[in-house]
């Protein structure tokens, strides 16, 4: 009896040994899930802050090319305007050109009478048109 006493002392602890065993996998496991559960939570996280910084960049980069657009455009509006100047100052020179010939048409046909002042304004016209 004896030996069947120790045969049946082994397999409960092997049993017990298999129990704590499979425990401590169990706590093991449950450990692990935790850590990649917390590792999961760390990196969605990141993932969000990452997003944000991305949305705030791509706001920043949309006003610097807005900013470049209104700067080109600045370029562009200060050049027209100095070219519209100069063509209203060459209008000017033209428009003093012509009141000069005009005055002397007048100061011509007053001289010459009415038959010289349509040559007179012939003339002007001729002027006029060479001007331009």
């Amino acid at each position: 009896m004896t030996d069947r006493a120790i045969c049946v002392c082994r397999p409960p602890c092997r049993n017990a040994q298999r129990a704590n065993a499979l425990q401590s996998s169990i706590e093991l496991a449950q450990q692990m899930l935790d850590i990649f559960s917390q590792r999961e939570q760390v990196l969605q996280q990141a993932l969000e802050a990452w997003q944000d910084a991305r949305a705030s960049h791509c706001a920043v980069l949309r006003e610097q090319e807005m900013q470049l657009q209104r700067a080109d455009w600045r370029a562009r509006l200060e050049r027209v305007c100095g070219e519209l100047r100069a063509a209203a100052a060459e209008h000017e020179g033209k428009a003093a050109q012509l009141r000069g010939a005009q005055g002397a048409l007048d100061s011509g046909a007053a001289v010459a009478g009415n038959g010289g002042g349509q040559s007179s304004v012939e003339e002007v016209r001729d002027e006029a048109t060479a001007i331009r």
